[in-house]
């Protein structure tokens, strides 16, 4: 009996796990008995995965199921093979005493060019690896296999058998990177274990990734003028797997963006190596752990955006010694305990976004040091105690959001004298006492919720005055009194929820000038009288909310129109 084996000499440079299983379950047939023995040395498979039917009659199949082509990076040799001699020497060593009847054949390597599989690729070349038989090797091997230096498979009897022969470890080179450690190598060899970390054959977009080509032409990645890495941007590219901690080693990098992905485990504590870094964007992920306090070393950061990536613990005291940082953004994490009075350092701050975790305690004094703040959202928190009167000392914020934490105390006069305020949110919490009339002077404000309090008295007419109003929502709170007929100057409100108070009185005609106004909520109160027929010069309502008053008369025909309502719950007909 003859033995025929076929060896495809393939060298690559690197080496990774390899696939659970490379063929499909075939069902057992008759076959010659006659070995057929497949040899491939130190292979590097980079493809995805489906699912396709294997036949015995199929003329190809592939090393890799699902594709006809496999695009192998770095090949070294010509197809013409190992010397023959020199293979059936290291075959023979391999199979053990006896193979006296052992006959060689070089594998099939065909060499074609496949447009967007390997455009550009060692001189526009791509080569393919398929072997033409039939083979049944459903379970070649194992993910735990890392690489090893021959693969021998049986195929003339519906069972299988595999040896593995595991290549001899190789010392560790003592300079990996060449002669320059800071050289355009070391990145390289950085982003191909990103590349390898991070499930690089899954992305959406991987352009030139592990290819000969500069690593300024793979996509994602800027280099600066000495060729070294600058910037990374994969946001929203389908990462999946782990942060690897050689990014670290990136020394030349400003800008690290991997938002928008799903990365897992920790972020590694490395990344408070990138010196040069100005962005770091890992928000939108499913990491875990704590924020790394390492990351406070990185003097030159200005961003640092962690949002919406599951992060428990605290936040680190040490943030405070970011002092460039002009945007520090955390919100929708699991982070506990207290704000670090430390923050109150970072008098660059525009932007700090803590909003959505789980912090708790009094909103700190120090804050006030933050003249520069433009934003401010400590919204959907566990804060306590009063807002505090030094926010006044904020003089540049745009935007104040303490929305559903458990404030409490009354609205501070203080907030009047924030004359750049647009949006101002203080819903949600347990605020008592008079809207102060002074927040009718903030002339820049287009925004202004403070439902769901325990606020009561009037509302304050001074509100009429804001002439770039788009929402006012005071809904569910105890406010008296009737509606005051100066909020329809608000010529360009959009949004106007009084519903769930005690006002009475009848409903102003003059919300009837609200030309751009969209909804109106007013039920739930102790109004009277008619609905002013006004109200129909409102071509632009979508909602109109009405019921459980005390209205009389009948329903203006004009607002028949308006498709979100609560018309039944007033008890009245239209006019005819």
């Amino acid at each position: 009996m003859k033995v025929k084996i076929a060896v495809g000499l393939i060298v690559v440079t690197a080496g990774i796990g390899l696939m659970a299983a490379l063929f499909p379950t075939v069902e057992s047939h008759s076959i010659t008995p006659s070995y057929k023995i497949y040899i491939f040395r130190e292979w590097y498979l980079q493809s995805v995965w489906k699912t396709r039917q294997q036949t015995p009659d199929s003329p190809i199949l592939s090393v890799l199921y699902g594709l006809s082509d496999i695009y192998i990076r770095n090949f070294v040799m010509p197809n013409t093979g190992e010397d023959l001699q020199t293979a059936k020497a290291r075959i023979l060593s391999a199979l053990g005493p006896n193979p006296s009847d052992l006959e060689i054949h070089t594998a099939v390597i065909l060499e074609s060019y496949t447009a967007g599989e390997c455009a550009g690729q060692h001189d526009g070349q791509c080569y393919l690896l398929t072997i033409t038989h039939w083979a049944i090797a459903s379970q070649i091997l194992d993910t735990k296999t890392e690489l090893y230096d021959t693969v021998i498979a049986f195929d003339y009897t519906p069972e299988w058998a595999i040896w593995n022969i595991p290549r001899p470890p190789k010392p560790p080179d003592p300079n990996p990177y060449g002669d320059h450690p800071n050289s355009t190598t070391s990145d390289r060899i950085v982003l191909e274990t990103l590349y390898d970390s991070a499930s690089g054959r899954y992305w959406s977009t991987n352009t030139n990734w592990l290819s000969d080509r500069p690593v300024g032409e793979w996509y994602g990645i800027t280099t600066n003028s000495d060729g070294r890495v600058s910037k990374i941007d994969l946001s929203g590219n389908q990462l999946r797997g782990q942060i690897p901690d050689a990014l670290g080693d990136l020394t030349n990098l400003e800008t690290l963006n991997l938002s928008g992905n799903r990365l897992r485990e920790r972020i590694p504590s490395s990344l408070g190596k990138l010196t040069n870094l100005i962005g770091l964007d890992l928000s939108e992920n499913h990491l875990s752990g704590e924020i790394p306090a390492e990351l406070s070393t990185l003097s030159m950061l200005k961003v640092l955006n962690l949002g919406e990536s599951g992060l428990n613990g605290q936040i680190p005291y040490a943030l405070g010694d970011l002092t460039s940082l002009v945007e520090l953004n955390l919100n929708g994490n699991y982070l506990t305990g207290r704000i670090p009075s430390s923050l109150g350092d970072l008098t660059n701050l525009k932007t700090l976004d803590l909003r959505d975790n789980q912090l708790t305690g009094r909103i700190q004094s120090a804050l006030g040091d933050l003249t520069n703040l433009e934003t401010l959202d400590l919204s959907y928190n566990q804060l306590s105690g009063q807002i505090p009167p030094w926010l006044e000392d904020m003089i540049n914020l745009k935007v104040l959001s303490l929305y559903d934490n458990q404030l409490s105390g009354q609205i501070p006069e203080a907030l009047s004298k924030l004359s750049k305020l647009e949006a101002l949110s203080l819903g949600e919490n347990q605020l008592s006492g008079p809207i102060p009339s002074s927040l009718g002077s903030l002339s820049s404000l287009w925004g202004m919720d403070i439902s769901y309090n325990q606020l009561s008295g009037l509302i304050p007419h001074q509100l009429g005055n804001l002439p770039k109003l788009e929402g006012l929502d005071l809904k569910s709170n105890q406010l008296s009194g009737p509606i005051p007929h100066q909020l329809g100057d608000l010529s360009k409100l959009k949004g106007l929820d009084l519903s769930y108070n005690q006002l009475s009185g009848e409903i102003p005609y003059q919300l009837g000038n609200l030309s751009m106004l969209e909804d109106l909520g007013i039920s739930n109160n102790q109004l009277s009288g008619e609905i002013p027929r006004q109200l129909g010069n409102l071509s632009n309502l979508r909602s109109l909310w009405l019921g459980f008053n005390q209205l009389s008369g009948c329903i203006p025909s004009e607002l028949d129109y308006v498709p979100h309502n609560d018309f039944y719950a007033t008890g009245l007909e239209f006019c005819e």
